[in-house]
């Protein structure tokens, strides 16, 4: 990583820093320092962050250092996992940080975007699941030309797609941060009790279809199932009936979660069919990804094909379906990891999203073919009403990306199932082999070099797309008999999603 190096003066004192074993501490040498006389008037950036006062202080000691000078180890041999606050106390210069600590997992809300920018306060430095949380990017600073020939914003050093997202056109929005995925998550309670195997944790979507499909036999076999063949066999018994839904349980608890990921795998698009400037959801990809799943959800493998009454008699419990072993199956996102593994009631397993080619062919089972897997990106924003810009964007850079800076945020917090973006095997050793349950992950780093990012970062309707229309829109596709006008149920997808755009530019 020889291009990773400090954009600023040509030497630096040697500083050798405590060892990782406490027991070995020596004495920390430096010479020379930096001479904070140097500042003329102090720097003061209000930052919304995912890490509390302490790691920023830490943090903003170890910034100052790399601003005097101290480059990155280019043989991976970094300092962010030892160096002590003593050693980087004689680098102090008056930048001062005001610190709102947010959710590593969502970030800043857009009604605290909206709150800030209404008041006229907000932050300088925000991190955000979502930059376009509210309409337009306006109250956000473009970083090309503050960031244009920083050292560590190169595709051999940030996964590029993460970096991608972030653009419109040639103007940077933000520098990406941290990244979660979706998954599928499954009830191995009741797949014991089914004596069906789990899920492979990384599967093609043939081998999904073909676990779904044997768990809905072992269901059918225990007299669980409620598909509408099973409904129709007992529809003159009402008691009978009744009796079979109010035990009746299912493979997935929504099959349309599972329509955003399939085209991502046939190529063309991306996450929900999203390509960087549109929807293709009029494409032969889509149609296909939406057809295929349709089949699906014809063989009852999901509850929606239920009436409501149906489904008032099923449901009758205002717990979750997942709680109550209703459902073996459900889409999650990584950071949604520890929850459902910290649940008494169950114990779950997760899989990767399917990949690969819907049926089994040669091509389908080649695995030196490439995987794209989805990834949704957490960022670092900069206020246009920053008074200090440029030592906000180096700062959010440094946070974002310095190896040194992830090190040393890992003794402080690791968030469970968010992922760096830089590709570093000793910086996902630290912040992702720690991690309790979204370990695993770290097997499948290569995936994130290009990966299929979500577009929550910079299309202020995404989340409303993803709920209307491949929620409400597609499952009623999806949903819908033979004797159903499918043509115009599908063109319903496609205007809905139009009038949302139209709605939100």
């Amino acid at each position: 990583m020889s291009s990773c190096q400090a954009p600023r003066h040509s030497s630096f004192p040697t500083l050798e820093t405590r060892p990782s074993n406490p027991v070995d501490q020596t004495e920390t040498s430096v010479t020379n320092p930096a001479d904070p006389e140097e500042w003329v008037t102090p720097v003061y950036l209000s930052i919304a962050v995912p890490f509390g006062k302490e790691a920023a202080e830490s943090l903003r000691l170890l910034f100052l250092a790399r601003e005097s000078g101290l480059e990155i180890d280019s043989s991976g041999n970094y300092i962010g996992s030892n160096v002590s606050r003593d050693d980087l106390i004689r680098f102090d210069a008056p930048l001062h940080l005001d610190v709102q600590t947010v959710s590593a997992d969502e970030g800043v809300s857009g009604d605290q975007i909206a709150s800030w920018r209404a008041s006229g306060n907000m932050p300088d430095l925000m991190y955000c699941s979502r930059a376009a949380a509210t309409p337009g990017l306006d109250h956000l600073l473009t970083l090309d030309e503050l960031l244009y020939d920083h050292p560590l914003i190169v595709p051999d050093w940030v996964f590029p797609t993460t970096v991608d997202t972030l653009r419109q056109g040639e103007k940077l929005s933000g520098i990406p941060y941290l990244a979660s995925i979706p998954l599928i998550c499954f009830n191995k309670n009741l797949l014991e009790q089914l004596h069906v195997a789990s899920l492979p944790l990384d599967p093609t979507w043939f081998q999904w279809q073909q676990w779904m499909e044997s768990v809905q036999r072992a269901l059918t076999d225990a007299e669980l199932s409620a598909t509408p063949d099973d409904l129709m066999l007992i529809e003159e018994d009402s008691d009978v009936q009744k009796e079979r839904l109010q035990r009746a349980v299912f493979v997935h608890d929504d099959l349309s979660d599972i329509l955003p990921f399939i085209p991502i795998s046939l190529g063309g698009s991306g996450w929900a069919a999203w390509n960087g400037y549109s929807f293709l959801l009029d494409s032969q990809t889509f149609k296909l990804s939406a057809s295929w799943l349709r089949e699906r959800v014809r063989y009852g493998l999901s509850p929606v094909h239920l009436s409501d009454t149906q489904r008032t008699t099923a449901f009758n419990s205002t717990r979750s379906l997942r709680l109550e072993d209703r459902v073996v199956s459900w889409t999650i996102d990584s950071t949604d990891l520890a929850y459902w593994h910290q649940q008494s009631e169950i114990v779950v397993g997760e899989s990767l999203m399917p990949h690969g080619n819907l049926q089994e062919t040669p091509a389908a089972s080649d695995k030196t073919a490439e995987i794209r897997m989805p990834v949704d990106v957490r960022c670092l924003v900069i206020s246009r009403q920053s008074q200090e810009p440029e030592w906000a964007a180096r700062f959010a850079a440094f946070v974002a990306l310095d190896p040194d800076s992830l090190l040393m945020q890992s003794r402080y917090q690791i968030n469970e199932g968010l992922y760096p973006v830089v590709d570093d095997p000793v910086v996902w050793s630290a912040l992702v082999d720690r991690q309790q349950f979204g370990s695993g992950i770290s097997t499948f780093r290569e995936r994130f070099s290009n990966a299929a990012v979500s577009g929550r970062q910079l299309v202020a309707q995404w989340d409303n797309m993803m709920t209307d229309v491949f929620g409400k829109d597609a499952l009623e596709y999806l949903a819908a008999d033979e004797s159903a006008d499918l043509d115009q149920l599908f063109r319903n997808i496609q205007a809905g999603a139009g009038q949302i755009l139209q709605e939100g530019e």
